[in-house]
């Protein structure tokens, strides 16, 4: 089985869901050389850039010397631009803004005083570590209830990010407050925000529509449309790429059917010169009118045949 080529937008979409070179050589089954001078390239091409933060984060964990990235603007362009299959000259496109409405709750094992004031004392916890305005943290009799926005223009980036917060803070909660937490759950549906769809606009100014895949509102901007699945996100992304596909397809089709009648008929022909052939090299196998009668017949068929597909 021939391997599947790695694109340059494969890698830089695997970036930015936060895999480093060994796992995405893992998930495409080839060496980890091969991706990093591939990576290398992206770098020179400023497609990407080290992610110092959470390189030097997860070698303090796992003590190996892995280096992780992430996409500059440039890449971040790009990438939205072959998913999109948008040009840059192109007057509007729908553009993703992040995830909103993010929630998540962690059982609490062992309680502690809740004696900070959040504000105060996460603040430069906030900046290091989330991406859009701040972490609302909320105890309750048995949880601690945590929400939150992160603004990234990739919806599994952003699916990312929120979970490391949500890990990040509990680990925070448990290292300077002293709770036991269970792992975060997450509660009621995140809103992934696409900006900018001409249809949803319009739509916006004369109604809401809620559906079980998302909605359209007039949240922050007139036709916002608010997604509760990454996967439908990168659907709708794609959607102008595969109807431009589709339309390539169609074009070639009249092309290709000629090509196939032609053949066909070619194949018809071969077949109607053969039984000629035979009937004039065996003399002997046409004696009676029925058998004549019978090639006749096989001749004007197999013409009709190479009519039609011709």
């Amino acid at each position: 089985m021939p391997r599947k080529k790695i694109s340059n937008l494969d890698i830089l979409r695997l970036i930015n869901q936060g895999l480093n070179a060994g796992e995405i050589a893992h998930r495409y089954g080839v060496t980890k050389g091969a991706i990093s001078q591939r990576i290398k390239k992206l770098l020179q091409m400023g497609l990407i850039e080290i992610d110092v933060e959470k390189t030097a984060f997860q070698q303090s964990l796992t003590l190996k010397h892995v280096k992780y990235y992430r996409l500059t603007e440039k890449g971040k362009e790009e990438v939205y631009h072959r998913v999109t299959g948008g040009e840059a000259e192109a007057p509007r496109l729908p553009k993703v803004r992040g995830v909103h409405n993010v929630q998540f709750k962690m059982k609490i094992i062992r309680d502690a005083d809740f004696w900070f004031d959040r504000e105060v004392a996460l603040k430069n916890w906030v900046r290091q570590y989330t991406w859009i305005g701040g972490v609302n943290i909320e105890k309750t009799t048995q949880n601690i209830i945590i929400r939150f926005g992160i603004e990234d223009p990739d919806p599994w980036k952003a699916a990312y990010k929120a979970l490391t917060t949500a890990l990040n803070v509990k680990r925070f909660l448990e290292v300077k407050a002293g709770f036991q937490l269970e792992d975060p759950i997450q509660m009621g549906k995140p809103k992934w925000e696409v900006l900018g769809d001409p249809v949803a606009e319009k739509v916006s100014k004369r109604q809401v529509v809620v559906t079980d895949i998302g909605a359209i509102d007039s949240t922050p901007e007139p036709g916002t449309l608010h997604f509760y699945d990454p996967e439908d996100v990168m659907a709708y992304l794609e959607m102008p790429r595969r109807i431009r596909q589709i339309e390539e397809e169609v074009k070639k089709f009249p092309s290709v059917a000629i090509e196939i009648s032609r053949a066909v008929a070619e194949k018809v022909a071969v077949e109607v010169a053969k039984s000629v052939t035979n009937a004039i090299l065996n003399p002997e196998a046409m004696k009676s009118s029925e058998q004549l009668k019978d090639l006749d017949e096989e001749i004007s068929g197999r013409a009709a045949e190479v009519e039609g597909y011709a």
